[in-house]
């Protein structure tokens, strides 16, 4: 292994160009998502511009030129585009969004593409919104020391310009690291109820820490810490239990994004399923058990013993598949509902507004889902006006 490191992270020179220049930048906004995070996007789009022409202009090595472009800047819709969106929102209805929320903004969106690389290569998947993925193209060998360098870059750069926000940043991927590793290592559990339960909580904590993180982070450079948890956790909830039902309806593995089912990942639609449905646990550990062996390979075998796997339980995913339409789709409904509903009545008024906005966007990706039509008839939210 080198010594040599890029700038920012030592004082070692090598030569360095830059990526692209801001006439060249442009951000797509997600199509699914319509009403107040479309409306927020065109609103602060001159500030996502200016953070990602910041990002295109980052000193690289010449050597990870093709590598950055590839994984940042490539793909004209950034990763997990929400969490900035929410977050200049909030600052904004809080007093405004101020120069250190502008100076953040480009690390809080670099660090958005490394859980991506990460998220992608622990999920298999070989597309991201119809992009292919940083471990499909380069590999685990490259992404192991590449998503390190990219994450010390954030680190550093946040140290030189906001150096107050170098704790945040770096918890909030402590967190996020360590419940990624959970999840990964219980993969396939054996179906039990009281353990799933463990299983969801460690599922629904990334997205609960990712969406805190947006909220205090906002409030923060207004010196404030007044941003409501429990919020942060039913908003982080039903970002994920959305994104569950919408993989699930819209089987989105068939386009070469992850499938929670095969990845053996618990979510509310399969604890659900389980808790209404007594021969559920015997089915799903049916299509869970070739995996469960795959999983004990080597990694150069496991790509071919996945493929088996999948060709073995393609009776027991259909049986699966079945019940989770019969029993977690409606149930997951039904939580995704209260839990908006719950978001928006518990709200302090000085976040009410926001919260309303925000879960009310969420309810309308559902309604761009064609098979999810039955959720116009759902029971009507504070968000459904």
């Amino acid at each position: 292994m080198s010594n040599a490191m890029p700038k920012g992270v030592s004082k070692v020179k090598r030569k360095r160009s830059y990526i692209g220049a801001k006439s060249e930048v442009h951000v797509r906004f997600p199509a699914q998502f319509d009403d107040f995070f479309a409306t927020t996007c065109r609103q602060y789009e001159s500030e996502l511009v200016d953070a990602r022409a910041r990002l295109a202009k980052l000193e690289l090595p010449e050597e990870l030129r093709a590598h950055y472009h590839f994984a940042v800047l490539e793909h004209d819709q950034p990763s997990f585009m929400l969490l900035p969106l929410m977050y200049l929102n909030l600052a904004d209805r809080m007093g405004g969004v101020t120069e250190k929320h502008r100076a953040y903004l480009p690390w809080f969106m670099l660090s958005s593409e490394i859980v991506a690389v990460l998220d992608d290569a622990i999920d298999r998947a070989a597309k991201r919104s119809d992009h292919q993925t940083f471990a499909d193209r380069y590999g685990l060998v490259e992404l192991l020391p590449f998503s390190h360098f990219m994450l010390a870059t954030v680190i550093a750069q946040i140290a030189d310009t906001i150096p107050e926000a170098v704790g945040p940043m770096a918890r909030s991927f402590v967190d996020l690291c360590g419940l990624e590793t959970i999840e990964v290592a219980t993969r396939y559990a054996k179906p039990d109820p009281i353990y799933f339960e463990r299983l969801l909580r460690v599922h629904h904590e990334q997205a609960r820490g990712a969406v805190a993180h947006a909220h205090d982070v906002a409030l923060m450079f207004h010196g404030r810490v007044d941003f409501p948890h429990s919020l942060s956790i039913l908003m982080g909830d039903l970002m994920q239990d959305v994104d569950d039902l919408v993989n699930f309806m819209e089987e989105r593995d068939l386009v070469g994004e992850n499938d929670d089912l095969s990845l053996g990942t618990v979510t509310y639609l399969l604890l659900s399923t389980l808790r209404a449905d007594p021969g559920f646990a015997a089915t799903l550990d049916a299509m869970w058990a070739p995996y469960r062996e795959a999983a004990a390979t080597s990694r150069a075998a496991l790509n071919p013993a996945l493929r088996r796997c999948d060709l073995e339980s393609e009776d027991a995913r259909a049986a699966v598949r079945r019940a989770v339409a019969i029993h977690g789709v409606p149930a997951t409904l039904e939580k995704i509902h209260a839990d908006a509903e719950r978001c928006i009545s518990s709200a302090p008024p000085e976040f009410r507004g926001y919260a309303e906005d925000v879960c009310g966007a969420f309810l309308h990706r559902l309604r761009r889902t064609p098979r999810l039509r039955e959720v116009e008839s759902a029971p009507k939210t504070g968000t459904d006006r």
